[in-house]
């Protein structure tokens, strides 16, 4: 019988906070124009919620989620984390784009410039929040 032993392995990197402009848009920290992954941290009086994304240039990714728009994710998170915001709650973004892969015997830099390293990546950090106990905003597929 075989099976897979593999271990994924990055660092969050706080990014900054979020808030919104008079318009209702999100006002987002600098960011980098990396492959990677990133994470929405909401915090209000109902606790901690996080959603987990990826996105071949980090920057252009979390861009999409500025204001209203026709990308169905980007709409739907950019209405509940306007919503959070606008309800005195607060946000914050954290971002990682660099990450190792492991399993016995062998270990290497996780590429995240490709897109099913990222994937790995994401889904690890979906995982592990899970593990902890953390209501994710993402929408599972099952």
């Amino acid at each position: 019988m075989s099976g897979v032993d593999l271990r994924v392995r990055f660092e969050w990197s706080p990014a900054g906070p979020v808030t919104l402009d008079g318009a209702g848009h999100l006002v987002l920290p600098d960011l980098p124009t990396a492959p990677g992954i990133y994470r929405w941290t909401l915090t209000g009086p109902d606790g901690v919620q996080q959603y987990i994304g990826e996105g071949g240039s980090l920057r252009g990714r979390l861009r999409d989620y500025r204001r209203p728009s026709s990308l169905r994710t980007a709409n739907r998170l950019h209405g509940v984390i306007a919503a959070h915001l606008a309800a005195g709650g607060r946000a914050h973004l954290d971002v990682a784009t660099t990450g190792e892969v492991e399993r016995p015997g062998i270990s290497a830099p996780l590429d995240l410039a490709r897109r099913t390293a990222r994937h790995l990546a994401e889904h690890a950090a979906i995982a592990e929040a899970y593990l902890d106990g953390t209501p994710v905003l993402n929408r599972d597929t099952a």
